[in-house]
């Protein structure tokens, strides 16, 4: 068996053409298909990524209200029973203060009450002893 040049070149002809065919109508397309996809998986990556991070940020700042929320909750509560507590002892001041009133005129009415009975009761005596008096004399 013996080389033939003429084979030989049209052979690697041949073959230079088929890969040129190859190249640009089967390589280029499916390298640039895979290069987009590797694209937008690298990118649907990072969107993720960015999105867990997102994600945690709000989760932490959600966390940061609900304190701040529960703090303010607190305040409020204690600033409310503070305020009852206040108006509890006004209450119970103006009670006491309403009670000791009533007392005095109580008191005032029984004074002028065991008067007038003292006075009665003396004009009845009095009277009781003039008509002794005046039954005795006749």
């Amino acid at each position: 068996m013996t080389i033939q040049p003429s084979i030989l070149i049209w052979t690697l002809i041949s073959f230079a053409l088929l890969m040129l065919i190859l190249d640009r109508l089967l390589f280029r397309p499916m390298l640039s298909f895979m290069d987009a996809r590797n694209e937008r998986i690298e990118a649907a990556m990072q969107k993720k990524e960015a999105d867990a991070h997102a994600l945690s940020e709000a989760e932490a700042e959600l966390a940061v209200r609900r304190e701040q929320a529960l703090i303010r909750t607190a305040e409020i509560a204690e600033t409310e029973i503070a305020d009852a507590k206040v108006r509890a002892k006004r209450m119970i001041a103006k009670a006491e203060a309403d009670r000791e009133t009533r007392m005095e005129a109580c008191r005032n009415e029984i004074t002028l009450k065991s008067r007038e009975l003292e006075t009665g009761l003396e004009n009845g005596i009095d009277r009781l002893a003039k008509a002794f008096a005046d039954k005795l004399v006749s």
